[in-house]
């Protein structure tokens, strides 16, 4: 048997120390890259699922809301019992124009007929009674919400909402029944599968699609329940998997989140294909690149059998400690003969395997800022956020939770929860709860909202709304929960419910001088009682509810009121616009922080003079001059706010001068690094000693009759100031008018 020569030896040694050390390297590079990125795109999966389940589980119940109130309108109730089909259609086409989240609404009598229909009147004559809505909605005489159906009137999959409606005796004249459009769902889960790069689509409770981020064609064949993360989210459980749908040979990374109350699911899916892609490409590059090397050093073994071992030896060494991770060695050529080579090839392939390892830590560096990101959410959400283990020991403490009970999230960390925030009377119900679900895995509370006591860390006990779910992690448990002070909603509901005794006890004057109104008035009285209960849960959509009852019993009820009924009707109504006003500028108060800071190349005077044509009105009514002075034409700002925080400067400007005339001045310069815009009136001015009051919040100077506002403008001056670094102040004397600034940090843009 022939021997192999020495050269040869060297270099099979050398080809295969080459191909173990970069194939070792390679394959941890790329195991570690899938790792990185499966549990990257899984908790954008997870996250995007459970936004997703959020949102559906919102709007079914913000239409709920809707379909509860609307029967208790008087004229509505009064043409279902005296079957006064036409006049009925006319308040059902109302509805449809301000609530357009429903295609279409319709009427049955006590039988299941529907009597009226709007719009789609063609079924109008035709037996319902069979339908699941009409016979739950009868039987239970409440909202009962349907399962999903397609529509054939609109050919897209629809829920019904029934409600009935109850005559004056209480007997059930006939169910109102809307049929809630699922349209808007698409746009919800394309918004967040855009936001996270996954598919995301809705299912109902037999696995048929509702809605899907891709624009998918939901149809009656959109089956998708045979899907493993399908099945797993209507059975109840939230969680992440790895699967291959049926029929088909890819495979899926999924998070999958139930919408337990109504039966539904939420998926969010993508390819692994597409999620381990990158991982494919460095494991091709590093093959190729493994392959080359290990041909460069076959060649090299030829060469360096004819040298002196020693450079060998030290060139060996160099490979163990890139084989035991070190990407950091390099070779130093001793000479200029293929030694030398081979270690300028052994260099430029540990640096490619460093640039290779790095890569792969800024892919796990990728998940870890993944990670941050859910935590700023928590961190910065409106809502108490808690964490428990099975001990009952609080795992986590967000801001909101600290200034809600006044522990600091160091302090809160490690004690027990019961004895920090729930009060000592609920502590044995807590424990036999927790107790319970250890040993059974269910709770009642769990994944409901409910309202409870409690306790602050001054010993005070006040109302929350609160919300428990379970996660699972293996074998380890912990419970979160959402926490929302209902302080000021209580104080809301004890103000509504003392106007309401003030009301009923005007309506009982009022019986004793028109004895023939009572019946009338107690009905009204009725109405606003349920009115108040309405703003009790909420404030925005109720808020619209009371406008719309105000708006029925001024028409329904005009000719019966007296000069003082009709007073107080009208003084409702200012009531009901100023807090609405109220809750519009709170709202955009809060949307100031949550808004993307996005600055952009803005022209001040397009901006200044749409805002002065929005209040021409009042300026030609004052006899007041605008004059523009804009040293500096175009900023770098965040659009909406500088708006938002002008046109509060202008409209102060405007209110606050007199009205006889007057010169009001915007204007613009550049003053060191700032930009600083003005607005200046020759108004009622103001004493400077309330100069830094003025620019909080509900802070006013002048009583409600004299100067209309709600106290947050200037508020949101100062807020958009301090967005954009930079700051806000005003300069006033009283009789002299008052000159407001807003100056934003860095150089103008093109003032050409």
């Amino acid at each position: 048997m022939k021997a192999f020569s020495v050269a040869t030896k060297l270099s099979l040694m050398i080809a295969l120390l080459v191909i173990v050390s970069l194939g070792t390297m390679s394959a941890f590079a790329v195991w570690a890259s899938r790792q990185s990125l499966r549990e990257q795109v899984q908790s954008a999966n997870l996250t995007a699922a459970t936004l997703a389940a959020r949102a559906v589980e919102q709007y079914i119940a913000d239409a709920s809301a809707v379909i509860r109130e609307a029967p208790g309108r008087p004229k509505l109730r009064q043409e279902i019992r005296t079957g006064n089909w036409p006049e009925a259609a006319k308040v059902l086409e109302n509805f449809v124009r301000n609530f357009r989240q429903f295609d279409y609404v319709f009427v049955q009598d006590r039988a299941g007929v529907i009597r009226v229909r709007v719009p789609h009147a063609e079924t109008v004559g035709q037996d319902f009674s069979f339908r699941d809505f009409f016979r739950e909605a009868t039987r239970t005489r409440d909202l009962y919400v349907s399962g999903v159906y397609m529509s054939k009137a609109a050919p897209r999959p629809v829920v019904s909402i029934a409600m009935p409606v109850l005559d004056d005796a209480g007997s059930i004249g006939g169910v109102l029944v809307g049929a809630l459009s699922l349209k808007t769902l698409g746009q919800f889960v394309s918004t967040i599968g855009l936001e996270h790069g996954s598919a995301v689509y809705v299912v109902d409770s037999h696995g048929l699609l509702i809605a899907h981020s891709g624009g998918v064609e939901v149809g009656p064949r959109s089956d998708v329940k045979a899907q493993p993360p399908v099945q797993a989210a209507l059975a109840g459980k939230r969680g992440t998997i790895e699967f291959r749908e049926p029929g088909g040979d890819e495979r899926f990374l999924a998070a999958h989140v139930p919408i337990t109350r109504l039966g539904w699911g939420v998926v969010a899916a993508q390819p692994v294909s597409v999620a381990y892609a990158a991982a494919g490409q460095l494991g091709r590059r590093l093959l190729w690149l493994t392959l080359g090397f290990t041909g460069v050093a076959v060649a090299l073994g030829w060469g360096l059998a004819r040298t002196l071992t020693g450079p060998l030896v030290r060139f060996a060494g160099a490979t163990k400690r890139l084989g035991a991770g070190d990407f950091s060695v390099r070779v130093t050529p001793e000479s200029q003969d293929e030694v030398a080579a081979l270690a300028l090839s052994f260099n430029a392939m540990a640096e490619q395997l460093q640039r290779r390892v790095a890569e792969a830590e800024a892919s796990a560096h990728a998940l870890r800022e993944s990670e941050e990101r859910v935590r700023l959410i928590i961190e910065t959400s409106l809502e108490g956020v808690i964490t428990m283990d099975v001990r009952g020991v609080i795992t986590g403490w967000n801001t909101q939770a600290e200034k809600m009970f006044g522990w600091s999230r160091e302090e809160a960390l490690g004690r027990s929860l019961a004895a920090t925030i729930i009060p000592e009377r609920d502590r044995g119900a807590h424990a036999r709860g927790l107790k319970h679900f250890l040993t059974t895995g269910e709770g009642p509370v769990l994944n409901k909202r409910i309202e409870v006591m409690a306790l602050h860390r001054d010993g005070g006990e006040f109302p929350v709304e609160l919300a428990i779910c379970v996660i699972r992690s293996g074998d380890t448990v912990t419970f979160s929960g959402f926490v929302r002070d209902l302080t000021a909603r209580k104080r809301a509901e004890r103000e509504i419910e003392q106007k309401t005794r003030e009301v009923t006890a005007l309506n009982e004057r009022l019986e004793r001088r028109v004895a023939e109104r009572t019946q009338q008035l107690e009905a009204a009285n009725k109405e606003l009682e349920a009115f108040t209960y309405t703003v009790s849960h909420d404030l925005k959509a109720p808020l619209r509810g009371m406008e719309g009852f105000a708006r029925a019993l001024q028409e329904d009820y005009t000719d019966r009121l007296d000069e003082t009924g009709s007073r107080y009707l009208t003084m409702i109504q200012g009531g009901a616009r100023r807090m609405g006003q109220l809750i519009d500028d709170l709202l955009r108060y809060s949307r100031l922080e949550r808004r993307e800071m996005r600055q952009e190349h803005t022209q001040l005077r397009p901006l200044v003079e749409s805002l002065c044509d929005e209040v021409a009105e009042d300026i030609r009514a004052r006899g007041l001059t605008v004059r523009l002075d804009l040293a500096v034409e175009a900023v770098e700002a965040e659009r909406e706010g500088l708006r938002e925080a002008l046109a509060n400067l202008i409209g102060n400007a405007v209110k606050f001068s007199r009205a006889d005339g007057g010169t009001i001045t915007i204007g613009s310069q550049q003053n060191g690094g700032d930009v600083v815009l003005r607005v200046a009136d020759t108004g009622i001015g103001f004493d400077m000693r309330y100069h830094d009051r003025i620019f909080g919040i509900f802070e006013r100077l002048h009583r409600q009759e004299d100067f209309p506002g709600t106290g947050v403008g200037l508020a949101i001056v100062r807020k958009v100031a301090e967005r954009h670094g930079g700051r806000a102040w005003a300069v006033s004397e009283p009789g002299k008018g008052s000159t407001f600034y807003l100056a934003l940090p860095g150089s103008a843009g093109d003032s050409g």
